[in-house]
């Protein structure tokens, strides 16, 4: 019994020791790769990121924005159905004083509205959510 179990305990440690070697050989062969750059078998989950600058897109540059405001805000269109609303005086003076420089074909009525338009677009879930609320309040 002695022996079989003496046998069974060497086995057992050259088998571990076996293990060990297999393992190292294997971890070492892998470092090889990856220190000399050649494709290692890890998933790229196992590795850590390589550092590379992230390329963020730059926002535009001030001549940029001002053709996308002049697009957006200055354009004439004509408006089919129109509505008197009223405006603090001096908003209605300083949009006069920007348009006669900037763009001077450009009428104040179009430049709100499209102000208008924008905000309706950029807002339209908080307005929907807000009118949804006050209409339930309603019994509507």
């Amino acid at each position: 019994m002695e022996q079989s179990f003496d046998i069974l305990t060497t086995v057992v440690s050259g088998t571990a020791v076996f293990l060990l070697v297999v393992t190292a050989i294997h971890a070492s062969a892998r470092l090889l790769q990856m220190t000399f750059g050649k494709k290692s078998g890890l998933n790229r989950k196992d590795t850590k990121p390589e550092n590379h600058p992230e390329k963020k897109e730059e926002p535009p540059g001030i001549d940029k924005q001002c053709a996308i405001y002049k697009e957006k805000y200055l354009t004439c269109k004509p408006l089919a159905k129109r509505a008197h609303v009223c405006i603090e005086q001096e908003n209605v003076s300083l949009i006069k004083q920007l348009l006669l420089v900037i763009e001077p074909k450009a009428s104040i009525s179009g430049y709100i509205n499209n102000i208008v338009n924008e905000h309706l677009e950029k807002c339209k879930p908080e307005i929907i959510k807000l009118y949804k609320e006050k209409k339930a309040d309603y019994g509507n």
